[in-house]
């Protein structure tokens, strides 16, 4: 793999005859990791397959901005390789909620992989699988009967919440009924099920960090409620109010650095 500050710089297949020498080995074995950073890398490997079985390529991770994949075969010229050159290999899942595409690999054949991602504001990760029709099968219904049975219970949970609030005319209700909703689209940004809420998964929008700000805002709010701060501790309802106006206000500032104050950079 290798990566530029400047993702324009290595954009394209052309790039990968000029930059050959700078792809380096994934000595530790482990899955690619390269933080919080702005930055475009490159991955690639080889595959052969063995059995001449259609599998599935799967990048469980959130890589919600941009991302090229390329096949090619052994000795075929980088710069001819497009997205449609690599579609007679991997045709991609657009309605899965990851990354995946169905290969057709002819058997025997050593074939070139090779990636380029950008994540905007998140950890850019690589954790590549070969799944078979069965594994994938298994994966994909288990993942949505779970995660789809979860979101579905938040969002009845804070439906209760608001008809609580209006029936009892009680504000710790209402903050409920926006942190169960916070959560549900911050959990959601990272395992869409949804298509309708896919946007959340846009890792380089600028609000990319609202749902969980938002939810950390309404906790703060509800808390104070059910702990009755303003009549038996004054100060520390004030500290409450301070804390929950900064994490608001910090909702149009923390798009401002969208790379964070530790973002990595490679030279």
């Amino acid at each position: 793999m290798f990566g530029r500050s400047n993702p324009a710089i290595i954009a394209g297949t052309t790039c990968i005859p000029a930059h050959a020498d700078r792809f380096q080995p994934n000595s530790s074995g482990d899955t690619l990791n390269f933080g919080r950073t702005r930055s475009a890398y490159w991955v690639h490997f080889t595959v052969i397959n063995q059995s001449g079985e259609p599998w599935y390529l799967l990048l469980d991770s959130l890589l919600g901005d941009e991302f090229d994949l390329y096949v090619m075969e052994e000795g075929a010229d980088a710069q001819r390789v497009n997205a449609a050159t690599t579609l007679q290999y991997a045709k991609p899942l657009n309605d899965f909620r990851r990354k995946a595409w169905e290969t057709h690999f002819p058997q025997g054949e050593k074939l070139h992989i090779y990636m380029r991602a950008t994540n905007g504001n998140a950890i850019l990760r690589f954790p590549i699988e070969f799944l078979s029709n069965t594994a994938m099968l298994e994966r994909s219904n288990g993942n949505h009967l779970l995660l789809g049975g979860l979101y579905s219970a938040m969002l009845l949970l804070a439906i209760y919440q608001v008809v609580m609030c209006v029936s009892l005319r009680e504000s710790s209700y209402l903050f409920l009924s926006i942190h169960i909703l916070a959560m549900l689209a911050t959990i959601h940004r990272t395992n869409p099920t949804f298509g309708w809420l896919g946007f959340l998964s846009d890792t380089d929008s600028y609000f990319f960090t609202t749902p969980l700000l938002l939810g950390i805002t309404s906790y703060l709010l509800f808390s104070r409620q059910i702990l009755d701060l303003p009549r038996d501790y004054p100060k520390l309802n004030k500290v409450y109010g301070i804390v929950a106006l900064f994490v608001l206000l910090s909702i149009g500032i923390v798009g401002l650095f969208p790379g964070g104050l530790s973002s990595y950079a490679p030279t």
